[in-house]
């Protein structure tokens, strides 16, 4: 299923924060300033925050957590129990590789020429990222918070539900879902992991990996565009500098 996001995302030119980390790399090319790099993020993070906020407003509102008597809900207070418990330093380098492979999967599909070659490129990399467990800050802007939903907002609908009865356990148990735990333990170092892994695993790495090549096609440029000029004056500068007469 979140390989469908991405494809949903990438196919309908939406922007998620965690892929657009890499805008990294024309911001060490000098073609996007260091400012509007970071108001970009910040105006793709909050957007993602308050989409993914009015989402769990429509799940709560639908009861989707009292389906099969709880135990949908129970997968997401449980989930939400699990990240929560990360450490500082894990919960980063969760992030950082969850958005490799991130990124990795946005760079295939940019790489595709059709929709089902940039859905195939995505599919991978994302099933690598799910399987393997990793931290997605964008994601967890979801769960987390109707996790928090689920544990405060529901009442003894929920946990005098089959499942959760079954399971043995009460809303005492789930004391560490809070908002500031929420932010602190998992939001903030899965974020900054998320980065690390975006802007420098791939858009910095591939930015010094092209970067000769993309410095040879600048000069190609700039003294294809100076040619006519030199002709107009009647001097040849097309030697690297040096100065001839016609």
């Amino acid at each position: 299923m979140f390989s469908t996001g991405l494809m949903l995302v990438v196919m309908s030119g939406s922007d998620l924060f965690t892929g657009t980390t890499m805008s990294l790399m024309p911001t060490l090319s000098k073609r996007l300033s260091w400012g509007m790099m970071a108001r970009h993020w910040a105006v793709s993070y909050i957007g993602n925050l308050v989409g993914a906020l009015i989402v769990v407003a429509i799940i709560a509102l639908a009861k989707t957590p009292l389906s099969n008597g709880g135990a949908w809900g129970m997968v997401v207070v449980n989930t939400t129990q699990g990240k929560l418990s990360l450490g500082f330093v894990q919960a980063i380098a969760l992030g950082v590789m969850a958005n490799l492979a991130v990124c990795l999967a946005v760079w295939m599909a940019f790489a595709g020429r059709s929709a089902t070659d940039k859905m195939l490129g995505i599919a991978g990399p994302i099933a690598f990222f799910v399987a393997t467990g990793f931290e997605h800050s964008v994601a967890n802007m979801f769960m987390l918070p109707m996790g928090w939903v689920i544990t405060h907002v529901f009442g003894a609908e929920f946990w005098g539900s089959d499942a959760v009865q079954a399971a043995g356990v009460t809303q005492a148990d789930f004391s560490s879902v809070t908002i500031s735990n929420i932010v602190l333990h998992n939001l903030l170092p899965v974020t900054i992991g998320n980065i690390i892994g975006g802007a420098l695993f791939v858009g910095g790495y591939f930015w010094v990996a092209y970067r000769r090549k993309a410095l040879a096609e600048e000069r190609a440029a700039a003294q294809a565009a100076a040619a006519p000029a030199e002709k107009a004056d009647g001097v040849d500068r097309t030697d690297g500098g040096s100065l001839s007469a016609r």
